[in-house]
């Protein structure tokens, strides 16, 4: 607008001042061509045209430094790059809360990469998780028996935020995901040589400790002592009796506890991997089954006397 209204009056005022000038000028050739009438000097006049003509220049001058900006242009302006990764690039052994409103709620471990169990019913599977690349996002498939669920997730925090889902209907909710407090399960380690498994643990006394466990508390440790065919665990508020095989090979040894009673623990059972590192102790894997199908991650290490 500044630069409409410089070159709209310029010229104007620019004429204005030439008309003025000339007109002085006429003057001085009016009094050189009538010799009859005595020519007098106009120095102020002409100091006053040149003046005129000097400020007009200035003023065109200035006026164009002053408005050729035309303002700043901030159309090129990039927006801020979102720099917000919320979603994590994978769940394994977080714990995952579902809310629906009107539903049950529901809560999910990731006991690894690939498999998952809900806290609250019987119901385990595998999954698959993929976060998207916009850091925002993520798309997660729980498999169950033949039967797929999909969530999508929109992370608002690194903890939790909005998700919908498809399950032969769809809805939608709010979610939060944190980390099992419980330490990860150890690293494989490559078992020593010879071979230190006993051929049997009939009059034996093994103690287990909890080194990780997918659900429950870790620490704890189970005093098993056994016969030639069953065995009884002393621990309080969990001591039972059933019957076991046993399979030595080597520097590992397979163990499955049956459990027949007391009758909260009838139909349970207890598969260890087990690995000697010394005759007398070493580590375990295992997988704690109930009655009811429900299955939970135990790892730890033992020791016999």
């Amino acid at each position: 607008m500044n630069n409409l209204r410089s070159h709209f009056f310029l010229p104007l005022f620019f004429c204005s001042a030439e008309r003025f000038a000339s007109k002085n000028l006429d003057r001085e050739l009016l009094y050189f061509m009538w010799p009859s009438e005595p020519k007098k000097p106009r120095m102020k006049e002409r100091l006053f045209a040149g003046g005129f003509r000097i400020g007009a220049l200035c003023l065109v001058l200035m006026l164009t430094a002053c408005g050729g900006g035309g303002g700043s242009d901030n159309s090129n302006s990039d927006p801020p790059a979102n720099n917000s990764n919320f979603a994590p690039a994978s769940v394994s052994g977080d714990i995952l809360a579902l809310s629906v409103s009107g539903e049950n709620d529901r809560q999910i471990t990731f006991s690894d990469a690939s498999n998952w169990q809900e806290n609250d019913n019987s119901a385990v599977g595998t999954y698959s998780y993929q976060a998207n690349q916009d850091g925002r996002t993520a798309v997660l498939t729980l498999n169950q028996s033949g039967a797929s669920q999909t969530i999508t997730f929109n992370f608002s925090s690194t903890t939790g935020g909005n998700f919908a889902y498809t399950a032969g209907r769809n809805g939608s909710g709010t979610f939060t995901l944190t980390q099992n407090q419980n330490p990860g399960p150890p690293p494989p380690i490559d078992p020593p040589p010879g071979g230190k498994a006993p051929a049997s643990l009939g009059g034996k006394t093994m103690l287990g400790t909890r080194t990780f466990t997918s659900t429950g508390p870790v620490g704890q440790t189970h005093t098993y002592t056994f016969t030639a065919n069953t065995f009884h665990d002393a621990d309080p508020p969990e001591q039972s009796d059933g019957n076991y095989v046993y399979q030595p090979n080597g520097d590992s040894a397979s163990l499955q506890l049956n459990y027949t009673k007391p009758a909260t623990f009838a139909g349970d059972t207890h598969d260890l991997q087990m690995r000697f590192d010394t005759p007398t102790s070493g580590v375990f894997t295992s997988t704690y089954t109930r009655d009811d199908g429900t299955m939970i991650q135990i790892n730890g290490n033992f020791e016999f006397q």
